[in-house]
């Protein structure tokens, strides 16, 4: 639960840097709370559902990498496109949807890095396809 809770916050606060970035406005610093903690959770959230998908679909190697990368991508193209539908307190600005969808897949990278590799209880480093304990 640890290791959820440090992806949520550091990809939630990369989603706010980035949209801040991209030309996105907010009235206060609650703001950017708010989408930090909301862009995050829906980030970080995406990593067990593909692990379950891929597990239901059977899904192995490097398929469960580009599988996570797709939900991310349209995750965050759907977040940063329309970011005060998630957040009221958040507009555009004057930003352009080139430089949204721009900061959505800077967001979905980072975000899929944060993701793609674990850390196990000995101290090693593994990506999430080849630990065969991760789809059991």
């Amino acid at each position: 639960m640890g290791e959820f809770i440090g992806r949520w916050m550091v990809v939630g606060g990369v989603c706010a840097a980035c949209l801040a970035a991209a030309g996105g406005r907010t009235g206060n610093g609650w703001g950017w709370f708010l989408v930090a903690v909301w862009f995050g959770f829906c980030n970080a959230a995406l990593r067990p559902l593909a692990l379950r998908t891929a597990l239901r679909l059977r899904l192995t190697g490097w398929r469960i990498l580009l599988l996570l990368m797709g939900l991310l991508a349209l995750v965050n193209a759907g977040l940063f496109i329309s970011p005060a539908f998630w957040v009221p307190s958040v507009s555009n600005g004057s930003a352009d949807p080139t430089s949204l969808l721009l900061a959505a897949a800077v967001a979905s990278l980072c975000s899929w890095g944060a993701s793609a590799r674990f850390r196990t209880h000995d101290g090693n480093w593994h990506w999430i396809t080849h630990h065969g304990s991760v789809l059991r």
